[in-house]
């Protein structure tokens, strides 16, 4: 029944993002740039504190999100009572993107940090 209704669903999640005034790149180690899909040399960033961050290294928040379009074929897979892993696999198939990504693309950016993505996407 409420497939029949529903036209997306959105995830989201609040990131803090990385203060501007003691950002700093670096080129992380193996293991973290495998973690982050990085190319070789491929910089990350973390930040120190400043008196502009209260000494946090954080200032704000961020948010990223995927937002799932419920199709014809996403529809059928629902009230086929396909297990959500599947239901997502077609969706990143049709173009989703997920919130993994979302916030590995603010990573890449320098606006908040892997270790924070982490944070907020470990129970996703």
């Amino acid at each position: 029944m409420i497939s029949s209704c529903i036209i997306g669903v959105l995830a989201q999640r609040l990131v803090r993002k990385i203060c501007t005034q003691c950002r700093e790149s670096y080129i992380p180690g193996e293991d973290l740039r495998k973690t982050a899909g990085l190319k070789e040399g491929e910089p990350l960033y973390k930040s120190r504190g400043c008196d502009a961050c209260n000494n946090l290294g954080f200032k704000g928040r961020k948010c990223i999100a995927e937002f799932l379009y419920v199709d014809d074929a996403i529809r059928r897979l629902i009230i086929s009572h396909k297990d959500s892993n599947e239901i997502m696999k077609e969706a990143v198939k049709r173009g989703t993107k997920i919130l993994w990504e979302d916030g590995l693309e603010a990573v890449r950016k320098g606006e908040t940090t892997l270790d924070e993505l982490l944070r907020v996407s470990s129970d996703t």
